[in-house]
């Protein structure tokens, strides 16, 4: 099957690939990937990177190795990273501050966009020329999927979501233990902190209710910010703008000159007015 005429979009390369086709039928249509050198702050991983957009679904490490180690021998790939779409929420983030947020180490993509990173440039390169000439030679290659396509695909994947029930009780079991040795942690900050003198020696009370230790805190701050700014607002009043005479006599000279610039700008305005013939004092 020949490539579609447009070979490039936007500093994308377009590339066509086919799917296998059920036995004794041949692949009409086309999946359309658009490829390009990644570019990012970080010099040395983008000058080895591929940014991809639309990349077949259900394709990962091993299908692009396969890919790659057809049309580009050489070009040995380091990692693969895809955007993870994650529709669930989770609910402890939003109600405990047990949870850790821990920062990820891969970069954050777009929906439908993939980073290749291979092993140095050279082999970018390489990886990058190949697609190239395959776009340029008019050749559609082809695309394997280590998974089914159609509705086989589907019950693979809700086979995949139904969990075994000792691995289900492990999982339970093993968050369970990690929420109580956080919420232990927890409460003996709070324990320690009920024993502690601030630098102006008082001591922080904590109730007997649960509660945790950022919340403590922040009351504490919100108060010590509300009492600092009352200080300074009464600090402002007592303070007095005009105390000493030459203060007073520089007040009052400034705003005769103000009161004598206007009286000027008046008169000047009353000349022209009757000059115009258009001054009516009545």
């Amino acid at each position: 099957m020949e490539l579609a005429s447009v070979q490039e979009i936007k500093g994308f390369v377009v590339l066509p690939v086919l799917f296998h086709a059920p036995s004794g039928k041949v692949p009409k249509a086309a999946h359309y990937i658009y490829i390009k050198k990644h570019s990012s702050k970080d010099e040395g991983l983008s000058s080895r990177s591929l940014f991809i957009v639309n990349i077949p679904l259900g394709s990962g490490l091993a299908t692009l190795k396969q890919f790659f180690g057809k049309h580009a021998t050489g070009a040995i790939i380091e990692s693969f990273v895809e955007c993870k779409k994650d529709s669930s929420i989770n609910l402890a983030k939003l109600t405990s501050d047990l949870v850790t947020h821990k920062q990820s180490p891969f970069p954050h993509l777009p929906n439908h966009c993939s980073l290749i990173t291979f092993i140095d440039q050279d082999a970018c390169d390489l990886a990058y020329q190949c697609i190239k000439k395959l776009v340029k030679s008019s050749r559609c290659p082809v695309w394997t999927l280590a998974d089914p396509l159609g509705s086989a695909r589907y019950r693979k994947l809700a086979q995949s979501h139904i969990l075994d029930i000792a691995q289900l009780n492990r999982s339970i079991f093993q968050d369970m233990s990690e929420f109580n040795r956080r919420e232990e942690t927890s409460y003996e900050e709070l324990s320690k902190l009920g024993s502690t003198v601030d630098e102006d020696g008082f001591i922080t009370v904590v109730g007997p209710h649960k509660k945790t230790r950022d919340e403590i805190l922040g009351r504490v701050k919100t108060n010590n910010s509300e009492i600092l700014a009352q200080a300074q607002e009464k600090m402002k009043k007592k303070e007095k703008q005009d105390f000493y005479k030459f203060q007073i006599r520089e007040k009052k000279k400034l705003e005769m000159n103000d009161l004598l610039k206007k009286f000027k700008d008046d008169q000047e305005k009353i000349k022209v007015m009757k000059e115009r013939k258009r001054f009516r004092p009545y």
